[in-house]
């Protein structure tokens, strides 16, 4: 009985694989997401504090937060549609590290609580705290929401068609993101002890892969 089993197994071959393993397989023999996940959290965080910065002027038409919020939302709703064109580690780094780390849900809560409780002291009723705290919800929401979706038109009009392999390049990929990673965690550091002008964005920079791992 044994014999004619194993005769059976032998005539029939191994099991195919569908893309769903193959990608599966590649996560397993490469090195894995984690160098990405730091490296790209890093760059969200400098892209989330920079672009807030950019847009928290005097007399500024809306607060600076939703556009992080906005560009976040826009790339990972054309990561979403493109996944198929990336390699597993760099699909992850991207989504999970970059477009998490641009985004912020701390922040956003925070100035919803600043606006219902009126932390700042304005001259204006609870009903006014009230609105301004509905206005943040809606608009942060519905933002990032048709953001997510412009995304999702973006990505399928660019990667339509397209299909990575990523048995071919996703070992050096892989190593590149490590060795990058490393030296840009050497340079943080270095700016944390160096620059004190800049220490407060070298720290964020630091501790946001942690935040995303």
């Amino acid at each position: 009985m044994e014999t004619r089993a194993s005769k059976a197994g032998q005539e029939e071959g191994p099991a195919e694989q569908t893309p769903e393993t193959e990608h599966s397989n590649t996560m397993t023999r490469s090195i894995g997401p984690v160098p990405g996940l730091v490296l790209f959290s890093m760059l969200g965080v400098l892209i989330r504090i920079y672009t807030t910065r950019l847009f928290a002027y005097k007399d500024a038409p809306t607060y600076a937060l939703i556009w992080p919020q906005i560009l976040g939302c826009l790339i990972m709703g054309a990561l979403t549609r493109s996944r198929h064109t990336l390699s597993p580690s760099l699909y992850t780094g991207l989504t999970t590290g970059l477009c998490g780390s641009i985004t912020t849900f701390s922040s956003w809560q925070l100035l919803v609580y600043t606006q219902f409780f009126n932390t700042d002291k304005g001259e204006h009723s609870k009903f006014n705290n009230f609105l301004g705290g509905v206005s943040v919800l809606v608009t942060t929401m519905t933002c990032a929401l048709g953001a997510l979706k412009a995304g999702f038109g973006a990505g399928d009009m660019v990667c339509a068609g397209r299909r990575c392999n990523t048995n071919k390049w996703t070992y050096k990929w892989d190593y590149m993101v490590a060795v990058v990673c490393v030296l840009g965690v050497m340079a943080a550091c270095v700016v944390v002890g160096k620059a004190h002008d800049t220490r407060s964005v070298s720290i964020g920079v630091l501790l946001g892969p942690a935040g995303t791992l």
